[in-house]
């Protein structure tokens, strides 16, 4: 009796003790995997709503990323009946030789890239690509809008190849015998007067920041002023 008594004693020894092994074995993966996944989100920066004008603190990657918001967070069309007008976020930052510099200082020229939505020409999209010297008030928290004059070409052959109006140059790519109505942010680059790498934005990006695709609408020919 007291015999099978020190067994029973010896497998519950045992048995509490591979029980403790466990509990320590789980709290140490616990331990680790909250510290790889608070890792992993301290590298994954948010950008809170509201970016501000200002971002001279930053650089690399995080100033990349706060630009592009500043860009497009708050976006916006204005139509006044004979344009419309693209409305852009500015940003004041260093530039690589940590002199404070805006957006239009560091890039000359701005490129943007429409694509019809819906429809194809021979398997690509039609596209508009328009491009216009970068503009803004000293001070200002935004870019000087972006025109694009849709009054004044609408008369144009949608197989035209250009349009010049100012400092605004539109080239027409994949358009067939109609103006499409709708049409999406594709692609936005920013060119350096020297010509070094351009600042780019995808669609995607615009869609991340902005919450939605930055489209605009034709009126079809017969609705047109």
């Amino acid at each position: 009796m007291k015999k099978n008594k020190n067994i029973f004693i010896i497998a519950l020894g045992i048995l509490t003790g591979c029980l403790l092994m466990l509990t320590l074995f789980l709290i140490h993966r616990e331990f680790h995997q909250a510290h790889r996944k608070i890792s992993s989100e301290e590298s994954e920066e948010i950008i809170p709503l509201g970016v501000e004008f200002d971002l001279s603190r930053f650089d690399g990657v995080s100033l990349s990323r706060r630009i592009k918001y500043r860009l497009f967070e708050n976006a916006k069309w204005i139509d006044n009946g004979d344009e419309h007008q693209l409305v852009l976020g500015n940003a004041k930052f260093k530039n690589s030789r940590e002199k404070t510099t805006t957006l239009c200082d560091a890039y000359s020229m701005i490129e943007l890239v429409f694509q019809a939505e819906g429809i194809a020409i021979a398997g690509d999209a039609p596209k508009i690509v328009l491009r216009t010297s970068c503009e803004s008030t000293e001070g200002s928290e935004f870019l000087n809008p972006i025109s694009i004059p849709w009054k004044r070409i609408k008369n144009l052959k949608p197989k035209e190849r250009n349009y010049k109006e100012g400092n605004t140059t539109l080239f027409f790519r994949s358009l067939d015998d109609f103006w499409p109505l709708e049409w999406s942010l594709f692609e936005m680059r920013l060119y350096p007067p020297d010509g070094s790498n351009s600042f780019q934005i995808t669609g995607y990006d615009v869609i991340a920041i902005h919450g939605e695709p930055l489209n605009f609408f034709l009126a079809p020919f017969e609705n047109w002023p």
